[in-house]
């Protein structure tokens, strides 16, 4: 018989995730599942799945440390409320942060289907009162000091409340927060389209790969594009496409040059392409279905496989992109791709905005037609990482100054020695030492004076 809280749980993830996430939450949760029904503590304590909050919390605290390879500790949180903290060794084993949240949305799921009669076992059941006494007393603070009520943290006009987060997980993980790369390199795409020219690359892996140098855009939004989408712009430089959680919908638009709008003309009606077409249709002939069939262009996939179908991500990534790359000793995946173009984009228009007004202004493009959820967030991330890499560069030139000054410093000593031989006054003031302040220049790179 069916797990029936598994199977709603299945339709509602159906209904609310992406459709690559729906397997990788239900995975997570079996795995659970027949750890309870094979573990020997698991088994004497008899816990399962819809067991007591307090049941649940102890065979997740076991389940972690015993599957997972994870540090667990109990401890105080910021508002003083028990909290299990989570510090895995490695992560080859459980995926944590999906693993809690495919858990804490089942509960969900089941306290709303009526299958789970308790309070959710991963939420604090005091937290939002707790959470609300704080807010609260933040607003009266607020109204007491300036006589008026908080705007939004969006507003800029009030700080953001408070110096820590407000959680109301029971579990929390301490694993490193996402951190994206910086791919600061002029020669990436010539690098890559060297690579797959040199490793047999035809006009379907050339395309794909100039449009991930040039949209910004995943592998997954790449592969999913159909004429439909290049109809937009009457098949020419831009192209809708997907997002990730957009559940098939076309969010956004990506922007391609016309090299590779024409390159990608060559490809539809290219014979490598024609070989595996179910019903042979040119590329003149997609201006007379825009006009008649719309319906049909949305069910034709730009880049096929040998099969006829839709090229996913995998095919692409293990047989043509990691090996030409490897081949080529460079390291790099898909997704190295959308981390240059953002790097570049926002040196891009640090360098040639006018003033904070246009560049500020411009960043917000970039957030809109990056279609990130969080953009402020992750915009802020990726300038964060850029200045510490700028600031790598910096430390270079100053090193690069010390070491002439140590040189000349050298050469002023051999100097300073031999007049001392013959009797001449020495170049110090301070009788053969260096003041602390030309000591202070010399290890900060400055010249001599």
């Amino acid at each position: 018989m069916p797990h029936l809280p598994l199977t709603m749980f299945a339709i509602e993830l159906c209904q609310s995730h992406s459709q690559s996430s729906v397997p990788i939450y239900l995975r997570t949760l079996i795995h659970f599942l027949n750890w309870l029904e094979s573990d020997q503590i698991a088994l004497q304590y008899r816990w399962h799945l819809l067991d007591n909050p307090t049941n649940i919390r102890s065979a997740l605290r076991q389940y972690l440390y015993a599957k997972g390879n994870c540090k667990v500790a109990v401890r105080p949180d910021n508002v003083g409320l028990r909290s299990v903290y989570i510090s895995p060794f490695d992560n080859k084993h459980i995926n944590i942060p999906v693993f809690l949240a495919a858990l804490k949305n089942f509960y969900e799921t089941a306290i709303d289907n009526n299958f789970y009669e308790c309070s959710n076992p991963l939420i604090h059941a005091e937290a939002k009162e707790i959470h609300r006494k704080i807010k609260k007393a933040w607003r009266e603070e607020t109204i007491a000091s300036e006589g008026r009520r908080r705007m939004p943290s969006t507003s800029g006009v009030d700080a953001p409340t408070g110096q820590f987060r407000l959680s109301e997980n029971y579990f929390k993980f301490n694993g490193k927060n996402w951190q994206p790369q910086t791919v600061d390199s002029n020669e990436l795409p010539q690098s890559v389209l060297k690579a797959g020219m040199d490793y047999g690359w035809q006009l379907r892996e050339q395309c794909i790969a100039r449009l991930l140098l040039e949209t910004g855009a995943r592998i997954s939004e790449i592969l999913s594009l159909t004429a439909g989408d290049w109809a937009v712009s009457n098949f020419g430089h831009k192209l809708r496409a997907q997002n990730k959680g957009s559940h098939h919908k076309r969010v956004k638009t990506i922007i391609i040059s016309q090299s590779t709008v024409k390159l990608l003309r060559r490809y539809f009606d290219s014979p490598e392409r024609q070989k595996f077409t179910r019903d042979q249709i040119l590329f003149r002939h997609l201006d007379g279905l825009n006009q008649a069939n719309t319906q049909k262009l949305n069910q034709l996939p730009l880049f096929l496989n040998q099969r006829g179908h839709e090229m996913t991500p995998a095919l692409f990534r293990d047989y043509y992109w990691r090996p030409g790359l490897i081949q080529a000793g460079i390291d790099a995946d898909p997704h190295t791709c959308r981390h240059w173009f953002v790097t570049n984009a926002i040196k891009t228009i640090e360098k040639l905005s006018k003033n904070k007004a246009e560049q500020d202004r411009h960043k917000e493009e970039l957030i809109q037609y990056m279609s990130w959820r969080t953009g402020e967030k992750t915009l802020k991330v990726y300038e964060h990482v850029c200045r510490l890499e700028a600031f790598q560069e910096t430390i270079a030139i100053i090193h690069k100054k010390m070491q002439l000054n140590e040189t000349n410093y050298e050469k002023v000593m051999k100097t300073k020695n031999v007049q001392t031989q013959k009797g001449e006054k020495p170049f110090s003031p301070a009788h053969n030492t260096f003041s602390s302040r030309s000591d202070l220049a010399f290890i900060l790179g400055e010249s001599h004076v």
